[in-house]
């Protein structure tokens, strides 16, 4: 389903048009011992996801989007580490009970899908740039997430095109 977003929680799999998601589901923020450290992101991912922000600039979505961006350290595609979560990256999160769940981060025209996570939503906003082992928090009922793994990197497996 083209611009459904699905967002996975401790409940199962929630829908919503990815232009319609609650107010609740847009506010995150990230814990680390360094509460602002800085993520990384492909200098591919981030022209996308500035463009994809200039688009739909009027939906509160993008300003944590744009945040994120802001203070990233944009690398390029060959040089991203293997364990940072990328634009299309398979990754297993486990939430504050410790289930774990596998997602894919996409998009918002791309979420297809149970597993599916766009980065427009509070969660995949909060995943992207992350390294495996590090902790974000998303206020979507769910608390802290912590990535364990990340199964598929586009970068890593040399899908540039993704």
């Amino acid at each position: 389903m083209k611009g459904t977003v699905v967002s996975t929680s401790v409940a199962g799999a929630e829908r919503w048009n990815v232009w319609e998601i609650p107010e609740r589901i847009m506010s995150f923020t990230r814990i680390n011992s360094n509460p602002r450290r800085t993520i990384m992101i492909t200098k591919m991912d981030e022209r996308r996801l500035r463009a994809l922000a200039r688009r739909h600039e009027r939906y509160k979505a993008v300003a944590a989007l744009e945040a994120e961006l802001t203070r990233a350290t944009i690398v390029a595609p060959e040089s991203v580490p293997p364990d940072v979560v990328t634009m299309n990256s398979r990754v297993v999160y486990s939430d504050s009970s410790g289930t774990s769940f596998e997602v894919r981060l996409v998009y918002p025209t791309d979420a297809s899908g149970e597993g599916d996570i766009s980065v427009l939503t509070a969660l995949g906003t909060a995943l992207l740039g992350v390294r495996a082992g590090e902790e974000a928090a998303c206020l979507i009922g769910e608390g802290p997430v912590r990535v364990s793994r990340v199964l598929y990197q586009p970068e890593r497996a040399g899908d540039f095109h993704l």
